[in-house]
């Protein structure tokens, strides 16, 4: 497209607009608004439409509709002030009063249940009284009365009991203590009548109730004074019991026997262990000397075996021996069988062989310290050992000499030899080892019998022991937690006994409730009520309707303003033109850019003229939400608007189902775009010039076209050819919401205009709008406020 100056029709020349001022990939958009310097720019983030309450809504919204709600009100206001003058009409009114003593008084004493009778709980004493006088019991008593019964207010009521509970005005003036019983009806005899007898009524049910529930509560004291009494005389009749059982029934006396118990129970515990131990280390020895000799007795029987086969190898060299039989030297094998026949010294030699295993044992056990008299022990029987064998060795060495001297000493010792001689000592040792091991075992046998026969005896003692402590210490508790029960009892029975004679005493005093005055009639004093009363019912019904329009206007949220419509949506604004009754007038005036109006649009036109170069667009759609937005209206304007700035611009009438652009114009439908699109005619035999640069085509006399099926052929070619023909074609097209058709159209352009209304069209459905033609991809270029005043009136000047 070409460039271009505007003329001097009051549009400024095209500006060049700037990297800044286009819409980012990040989702930012400018917003374009009139100022008093022409049109700006200022960035605003894209933001998502949000419930958000703007209080000058309601102004906008009385703004609209206060004429008609001010007619509404005006007529309403009577009926409802009549209304009320009759629902207010006076009643007369009958009082008795009554006194509601803050403090419940004293006679003497203070009881239990009047501890808390302080001016602190007198408003919920006073409340109480006030439910009570409501309460069914009560004003059936009084309804029961034959006076009460027979009035004609009562029999006329469907339920009496009702009508009693609601009519009936219990107050507190001042928040004193005087209650006041108030009923108000068409008779003041009646009324006077009824009050009495719910007093009567009242007096005798909830206020003479009191001193029967005085009278329960001393018959329950006495009855608690009775069961707590006979438990004191059952715990002191089981204390003497156990007393004579344990034989004293004092506490530190038990406490004694307890504390020597328990000391002779630790004492025999002490024996038990030491028996167990003993018991214990015998029956461990037992076994041990019974494996030793089992043992020795197996390797003696080796050993004889192995003699008895040596000595019949050797029989027969035995008379060719030698060996100096007359030696009277000891062979070992002599030497151990006189060992091991002698008592004595096999004795010392067990004893001393036991005591070194016991070293042995409490060595680990105890340390060398505590084991040292053994160890003495030890070597001395080892000395005295030594001494007698010694001796005896002497003494058979002796015996032997002299008995090869006297030729009595036999063959057979002589004839074994060394070796033999070792293993028939060995043998003879093994022996008498295992013979010693067995007297040690049956002597430990006879010394675990005792031991158990002890550690029996000690567990016998140690349960009785345990049994006697258990019963001393179980009755010096049972003592003193029945003493301590008692103690406790005692002290109820005392509180108890002074209550039940304090109660008494307080039985005569009074009671704080009186009555003051019976039921008397009162003069009416609410004429002042009425008439304020009639006066507020008037001023309601006046404002009932501006409530209730300015409420159905916010709900369907219309357009207020410009930046209403910028908060909600993210598309640009690209100025505002006021509201026009003449507005054929305007667009046909030849000086139309220097009206109000034509400065508005002039400056739409010259920031569309800058985004369209920006954005090589120059076929724009111009719809709107819906009907009656002053798209048509705004899409003449805009072709006037780029006519008289140079542009060569033709305005295209698409709303085939209903247009209106030729009746705008002063033409008639003639041949148009349904001719052209259905292909009965060339696009160009259908246009119509007022002006070397201003073109338009109408809707077209055929029938509506189903632009969907029939449109998708030629609809492509038209607007290529238009494009190429023209600077800028703008497209009047139907409303987005209710006719598919702009959603069709808008695959073929460049760009849209979104018109709106102010106090016409409704954010939502602009909002929608908004939406619709984004998902069908048809770029919003920006919003037109149709409406509002200009803010441009500075300009309206001539050279």
């Amino acid at each position: 497209m070409d460039n271009h100056h505007l003329n001097g029709t009051g549009v400024p020349a095209v500006l060049e607009p700037s990297r800044g001022q286009r819409s980012s990939s990040s989702g930012q958009s400018i917003s374009y608004a009139d100022n008093s310097s022409g049109w700006s720019e200022s960035p605003r983030a894209e933001v998502e439409s949000q419930e958000n309450f703007d209080p000058l809504s309601v102004f906008h919204s009385l703004r609209r509709h206060w004429p008609v709600a001010l007619l509404t009100g005006l007529l309403l206001a009577p009926p409802m002030a009549v209304v009320g003058w009759f629902l207010l009409a006076p009643k007369d009114t009958a009082m008795a009063y009554l006194r509601i003593d803050s403090v419940d008084s004293l006679l003497v004493f203070q009881t239990a249940d009047r501890l808390n009778a302080g001016r602190d709980s007198f408003s919920m004493y006073k409340n109480t009284q006030a439910q009570l006088i409501k309460t069914p019991f009560v004003l059936n008593e009084a309804l029961a009365v034959p006076e009460v019964r027979d009035l004609p207010e009562i029999k006329e009521k469907p339920s009496p009991l009702q009508w009693l509970s609601e009519s009936l005005r219990v107050e507190f003036p001042g928040k004193g203590e005087v209650m006041t019983i108030a009923l108000e009806t068409e008779d003041p005899k009646a009324s006077t009548i009824i009050v009495d007898a719910v007093v009567k009524a009242y007096m005798n049910e909830a206020v003479l109730d009191e001193r029967n529930e005085r009278m329960q509560r001393v018959n329950s004291l006495e009855e608690v004074y009775a069961e707590a009494e006979g438990k004191v005389r059952a715990r002191r009749a089981e204390i003497r019991k156990l007393a004579d059982t344990l034989g004293t029934g004092d506490s530190e006396s038990l406490s004694i026997a307890q504390q020597l118990s328990v000391e002779r129970y630790g004492h025999v515990q002490t024996e038990l262990g030491k028996v167990n131990f003993d018991l214990m280390r015998t029956q461990g020895e037992v076994e041990a000397y019974q494996q030793l000799s089992e043992r020795m007795r197996r390797q003696a029987e080796l050993i004889a075996t192995e003699l008895e086969s040596r000595a019949k190898a050797n029989a027969a060299d035995s008379e060719e021996g030698e060996e100096d039989q007359e030696s009277s030297v000891l062979t070992a094998y002599e030497t151990d069988r006189i060992l091991s026949s002698d008592r004595d010294y096999q004795s010392l030699l067990a004893m001393a062989r036991s005591l070194e295993e016991e070293i042995e044992l409490y060595k680990t056990r105890y340390g060398k310290g505590m084991i040292q008299y053994k160890i003495d022990r030890f070597d001395r029987l080892t000395s005295d050992a030594k001494e007698r064998e010694a001796t005896l060795l002497k003494l058979a060495a002796e015996e032997k000499g002299r008995k090869i001297a006297q030729g009595e000493m036999g063959q057979i010792d002589l004839s074994l030899s060394p070796e033999d001689q070792k293993l028939a000592q060995r043998h003879a040792r093994l022996l008498a080892d295992a013979e010693e091991h067995d007297k040690r075992i049956v002597a430990r046998g006879i010394q675990v019998g005792i031991l158990q026969q002890q550690k029996e005896r000690i567990e016998h003692d140690l349960v009785e022991l345990d049994s006697e402590a258990k019963k001393l210490g179980r009755s010096s508790i049972d003592i003193e937690m029945m003493r301590a029960e008692i103690a406790s009892l005692d002290d109820v029975l005392n509180r108890l006994g002074s209550e039940i004679e304090r109660t008494r005493i307080e039985l005569n005093s009074g009671s704080r409730v009186a009555v003051i005055s019976e039921a008397t009639p009162v003069a009416d004093s609410s004429s002042k009520k009425r008439y304020v009363g009639t006066a507020g019912l008037g001023f309601i019904g006046f404002c009932l309707p501006f409530l209730g329009f300015i409420g159905l206007d916010l709900t369907k949220k219309r357009v207020n303003s410009v930046s209403g419509v910028g908060r909600e949506l993210s598309v640009p604004i690209l100025g505002s033109v006021p509201r026009h009754r003449k507005i054929h007038e305007v667009l046909t005036n030849e000086n139309f850019s220097d009206c109000e109006f034509g400065n508005s649009v002039s400056s739409i036109v010259a920031m569309l003229v800058n985004m369209s170069r920006f954005d090589r667009a120059s076929v724009l759609m111009v719809t709107s939400g819906v009907s009656g937005e002053g798209k048509t209206t705004l899409a003449t304007s805009l072709w006037r608007g780029l006519t008289q700035a140079s542009y060569r611009t033709i305005l295209i009438d698409f709303d085939l189902r209903r247009p209106s652009l030729h009746e705008n114009l002063g033409y008639e439908l003639g041949v148009g775009v349904s001719d052209a699109v259905g292909g009965n005619v060339d696009w160009k035999d259908a246009v119509h010039a007022t002006s070397p640069n201003a073109f338009f085509m109408t809707a077209g006399s055929s029938r509506p076209v189903n632009l969907s099926a029939v449109g998708a052929k030629t609809l492509p070619q038209l607007f290529s050819e238009l494009r190429a023909e023209y600077d800028f074609v703008i497209v009047d097209t139907p409303p987005v919401l209710p006719v598919v058709d702009t959603r069709v159209i808008g695959e073929h352009v460049d760009a849209a205009v979104l018109s709106v209304m102010k106090d016409k069209s409704r954010i939502p459905q602009v909002v929608a709008a908004h939406e619709t033609l984004k998902a069908h991809g048809v770029p919003v270029m920006g919003v037109v406020v149709s409406g509002c005043p200009s803010k441009n009136g500075e300009y309206l000047y001539q050279y």
